[in-house]
């Protein structure tokens, strides 16, 4: 997960541990969490943090049943769950609601949402960030990679041919 980075460091661990401890009491899994500062020579604002959830309920005897995110669309209609895309959607909402928090209790203006750009009433594509090896050899040589031109092209409005060439 992105951490903002108009935090600080104490406060964006804090802000990663408080989900995980919702994610770890709603599934009743444990997670081990990995909260990581930028790299150095990288964009100083890449703050983020790394989740590894079990996939099975921890219970006083040891590992239980496997937690409802791992369950399939039939086990879950089964259990009178709804399908797994709401769980996922919940998890999104969760975590832009949790942050934002955070970011008002520190007093800042900036806001997260987890909706689509649709969803927000914003009409504009969405667009891949650069892959890091990409966006790293650019950064030291100074020069457009090609593979990075070839991105930049795929995801401009104006260039359906080259769009076409590259659907799979």
């Amino acid at each position: 997960m992105t951490l903002p980075p108009e935090l600080g460091q104490a406060q964006r661990t804090e802000l990663a541990r408080t989900f995980v401890r919702q994610l770890a009491d709603r599934y009743r899994c444990a997670i081990d969490l990995a909260v990581h500062a930028s790299r150095s020579g990288s964009d100083p604002r890449h703050h983020h943090a790394h989740l590894l959830m079990t996939a099975r309920e921890v219970t006083p005897e040891g590992l239980g049943r496997r937690t409802t995110l791992e369950l399939s669309g039939t086990e879950r209609h089964e259990r009178g769950l709804p399908p797994s895309k709401a769980e996922l959607l919940w998890i999104r909402e969760r975590w832009a609601e949790v942050t934002n928090e955070r970011l008002r209790e520190a007093g800042l203006m900036a806001r997260v949402d987890h909706r689509s750009y649709r969803a927000q009433g914003i009409d504009r594509e969405p667009v891949p960030t650069m892959p890091r090896k990409v966006y790293y050899a650019e950064r030291s040589s100074g020069d457009r990679a090609r593979s990075g031109g070839l991105l930049r092209a795929y995801y401009t409005p104006s260039s359906k041919r080259l769009r076409a060439r590259w659907v799979v």
